[in-house]
């Protein structure tokens, strides 16, 4: 997940979350809740935020928490990506409550296609063949086995063995990337463990400029395993699925990024965690 504009005054810290993921955690003491309104009525709430983002250097709120949404309500926000004022959105639910993410025009945009160029450029760098990765953008996925949910990442990476079938996702992404500005950063780092706990582990990377992944079962969460952990940041994530009930997730990696330096660099993403395969032939 990435967090921008990063905040040249953030220090390095080892975060650790095992609690279960609710919608309105982490969300700044600013967010909008409000009961489902008209259309036109949230058209102009979502207009209002990218504005004032834009005013303050895109910074401040860009969050907002529907209740009472109805099922037709959800589809239509879930399938219509142009519905609110042509201004991009990432859309969140559970059950009847709703939450929208109103990207901060090219900051927002920036970063994420420069990590998915990356990616690319590096696997064709490395001999995989183009149709080995096959990239998510905006998609909706739901885990409607456990209760009526789904999430829009900004984007999201499936391996082979996963690759959507008849426009319809076969499996969870292996890398998702979250974007926001910086005062989203404590909702960016909850949203990490929606994809760790609701796709069973099957995420199992997701970015923020901060890499954060789970630990590895069967050994004690302590201050001191953490902290041996982050020493190696190209660390294997759990290859096997982890109930959300096991499930500890922490940051392995930070990437601090000012107009002056660059700390904590190269971001590490292992092949296999990625393309939930070894490497075959060349790659």
């Amino acid at each position: 997940m990435i967090s921008a504009p990063a905040d040249p005054t953030l220090k390095m810290t080892s975060t650790v979350i095992s609690d279960t993921y609710t919608i309105l955690t982490g969300l700044p003491a600013s967010y909008q809740l409000r009961p489902f309104p008209s259309w036109k009525e949230l058209r102009n709430a979502v207009q209002a935020i990218y504005n004032q983002l834009e005013q303050h250097n895109w910074s401040g709120n860009q969050w907002i928490a529907l209740t009472d949404m109805s099922q037709a309500a959800i589809d239509k926000l879930n399938e219509d990506h142009d519905l609110l004022a042509g201004i991009s959105v990432r859309f969140t639910w559970m059950g009847t409550t709703g939450l929208l993410k109103v990207a901060a025009g090219a900051p927002h945009h920036f970063p994420t296609t420069e990590i998915v160029r990356y990616i690319d450029s590096q696997c064709s760098e490395m001999g995989v063949p183009r149709t080995q990765l096959t990239w998510g953008m905006a998609v909706t996925l739901p885990d409607s086995a456990a209760s009526p949910q789904g999430k829009q990442p900004d984007a999201c990476v499936f391996p082979p063995n996963r690759q959507p079938r008849g426009g319809k996702c076969d499996g969870w992404p292996s890398l998702v990337v979250e974007t926001g500005v910086s005062e989203s950063l404590t909702k960016l780092r909850r949203d990490a463990t929606w994809w760790f706990q609701h796709s069973s582990g099957d995420t199992g990377s997701e970015l923020r400029i901060e890499k954060w992944q789970l630990v590895p079962s069967g050994s004690p969460v302590t201050r001191h395993l953490i902290e041996e952990l982050r020493q190696h940041p190209g660390l294997m994530p759990p290859l096997g699925q982890l109930p959300a009930g096991v499930q500890t997730a922490f940051c392995v990696q930070e990437v601090v990024i000012t107009p002056q330096s660059i700390m904590g660099q190269p971001l590490v993403i292992p092949f296999r965690a990625l393309f939930d395969q070894k490497p075959n032939g060349a790659e």
